[in-house]
């Protein structure tokens, strides 16, 4: 089977977790014996430097304003030229952006996968998550209706968006997620002493904030429990 996935994600991160969900996805159903594609053109991203999966490489290496927008057209411009030129079984975008829906499509099936409903369940509490919450709604919208099957990676979310949009739950296909790490019993057994590892991004919803209120507890009692912390953004 011949599987395109477009720039999207690859375009918007540098790494993290969906586009570590996509390059697993598309290593793993090519040594299952697919023709998985990837159309992202120019990308920063970490996995998209695995030259058996992807054909990219690196935008202009300075800064300047509009730089993001400009990267982004161009990979659209590519990714529109292969998913209009048809040589696919189906067709699996990377993020929530209906650009490919704008043209003439080739009579190819598309799938989207959902990880969660953040933005139509939390916004209340998010307000980082209102800049762009009506668009990404608009888009779950015209996807869900459009798309001829949708993943979900959870019960949970295949709950959401049942609830939420009214899909019927026989297109919605539960696959969970899954990890390519491997235990190494030949590890080195070091002692780290206690410490307490936060990783990932630090925006609101991440619940930065909330880590620190689940640590004020051991604060009161006089401990100083450590922290390491690993992600993308500075405190």
């Amino acid at each position: 089977m011949k599987i395109l996935y477009d720039h999207q994600i690859y375009n918007n991160q540098n790494y993290g977790g969906i586009s570590r969900y996509f390059y697993e996805l598309s290593k793993g159903l090519t040594l299952l014996g697919n023709d998985c594609q990837n159309t992202i053109y120019f990308s920063e991203n970490e996995f998209t430097k695995d030259r058996r999966m992807y054909d990219s490489r690196q935008f202009l290496p300075f800064k300047f304003k509009g730089r993001w927008a400009v990267k982004e057209r161009l990979n659209r411009f590519v990714s529109e030229r292969f998913i209009q030129k048809g040589d696919y079984d189906i067709f699996h975008p990377t993020y929530y952006d209906t650009y490919f829906l704008n043209g003439k499509l080739p009579n190819r099936p598309f799938v989207v996968t959902f990880y969660d409903l953040i933005h139509e369940k939390f916004s209340d509490r998010y307000p980082t998550l209102l800049t762009n919450m009506d668009k990404v709604i608009s888009n779950r919208e015209i996807l869900l209706k459009r798309a001829s099957r949708v993943i979900a990676i959870s019960q949970s979310t295949k709950r959401d968006i049942v609830d939420y949009y009214g899909v019927a739950e026989d297109r919605i296909q539960v696959t969970h997620l899954a990890s390519s790490f491997f235990a190494r019993p030949d590890g080195t057994d070091e002692n780290w002493g206690d410490y307490i590892l936060f990783v990932g991004n630090r925006l609101g919803y991440k619940n930065f904030a909330l880590f620190f209120e689940a640590i004020h507890g051991l604060l009161e009692a006089g401990k100083e429990p450590k922290a390491d912390l690993c992600g993308r953004w500075q405190i």
